[in-house]
């Protein structure tokens, strides 16, 4: 009876003993998948940041710096390239950004909303430019074949004079004033989103495994 007892005793602790290992195990798994996803998530915030703000960078110093100086209401007659698919990071992230302070989140998705929609502008941009170049071309050829020589250095300078003149005319006509407007605004709306995300996100803290009382 004793070593009957004894074994129950001793499957009870051993149970006890068990159940207690297997608990731990589940609160450190839990732990560790919390710390995983927190650190995810701040991971992809971040380079969500660092994707938009070297795009907006190379914007700034190759079109919108000199777009911002530019006479209000006058065609902005420039052309930007602009790829595919600018932003592969934010396109590729929003289950994840979707658990951030609903705040931030509404911030980044403005923020990039705005910047698509100034990448749309940009190619209504792009694209009335060309229209216009290729009509001043065309009125270029027109006025060169009237000349019976070929030109000395004020007549190039008179053509290219021409040119401009033309292409300046046609912007007009399509409505890029209006267009280079936008853009401004865009772009100025853009730069305060920006700066503001950048520094919420900067702020996050770093995240941390919370270890339960054992």
């Amino acid at each position: 009876m004793s070593e009957l007892l004894s074994a129950f005793l001793g499957a009870l602790v051993g149970g006890f003993f068990s159940l207690c290992a297997a608990r731990h195990s589940y609160r450190l798994a839990a732990e560790e998948k919390a710390l995983s996803e927190a650190t995810l998530l701040r991971d992809t915030a971040k380079l969500v940041i660092a994707e938009i703000t070297t795009a907006f960078e190379i914007y700034m110093a190759e079109y919108g710096s000199e777009l911002l100086e530019h006479p209000p209401g006058a065609p902005y007659v420039s052309i930007l390239p602009i790829g595919a698919n600018p932003f592969p990071v934010y396109d590729s992230a929003p289950a994840c950004l979707s658990r951030l302070d609903p705040d931030l989140a509404a911030s980044l998705v403005r923020l990039y909303l705005r910047a698509k929609g100034l990448i749309r502008m940009i190619e209504l941009n792009n694209r009335d430019a060309e229209r216009a170049r290729d009509y001043g071309e065309e009125k270029l050829r027109h006025y060169a074949h009237a000349i019976a020589t070929p030109p000395d250095e004020a007549a190039t300078q008179q053509l290219q004079e021409l040119f401009d003149t033309e292409v300046l005319n046609n912007a007009e006509i399509l409505g890029m004033g209006s267009t280079a407007d936008g853009m401004r605004g865009v772009t100025s709306e853009i730069q305060l989103l920006l700066a503001s995300v950048q520094s919420r996100v900067a702020a996050l803290a770093e995240p941390t495994a919370k270890r339960a009382n054992r």
